[in-house]
Parts: C-alpha cells; structure tokens; sequence
C-alpha cells in the first residue's frame, strides 16, 4: 500500500514571519512612513475635529433644552453629557473597521 500523501510534513517555516503574507497585507502602514510632526498634526486636527462636534452637539442641546422650558441646571448637566458622549462616540466609531473594497 502507498503511503499517504498527506502524511508528509509541512515544509519548513520561512526565518521571516513577513514572508508568509501577501499582497497589500505585506506593505508597511503609510501613516507609519510620516514623519512625527505630521502625525501630531493629523492627531491634533482629529481630535479637535471630535471635540468642536461635541461642544456644538452639547451648545444645540442645551439652546433646544432652554427653549422647551427645562430648567437651566438640567439643561446644563444634559449639554454637557452631550458634548462629553458624542467625541467619545465619535472616537469608538473610528475603532470599528470599515467596510471592504470592492477590489
């Protein structure tokens, strides 16, 4: 009986864990590429990008509060968990992978 095909060991693991990948999983991040100060700056430009949306949300909230005749602590204490939630939310969001090329 000959042996069996699939009993033969695998061949030997590449030195480099890289090789094994392909395509566009093997080139390197091009964020990482930049040099530091332009991704402080794309840092910083996020990150106020979040907390200008938040005051807005947390200031609109608070002028509709007013305007429907909530008191002005409550509706102080409600803008302000607004505009604390939604640069957090806005953060969470950019953690989720987006969708996949069509290519």
């Amino acid at each position: 009986m000959p042996p069996c095909r699939h009993a033969e060991p695998p061949p030997p693991a590449s030195p480099d864990p890289r090789a094994a990948l392909m395509g566009r999983h093997n080139t390197p991040d091009p964020a990482a590429q930049l040099p530091a100060r332009t991704r402080a700056g794309r840092f910083l430009a996020r990150w106020l990008g979040r907390i200008g949306l938040g005051l807005v949300a947390g200031a609109c909230t608070l002028g509709v509060l007013l305007w429907a005749g909530t008191s002005w602590t409550a509706s102080l204490w409600i803008g302000g968990a607004v505009a604390v939630v939604v640069p957090v939310a806005a953060w969470l969001a950019s953690t989720v992978p987006g969708p996949e090329s069509p290519r």
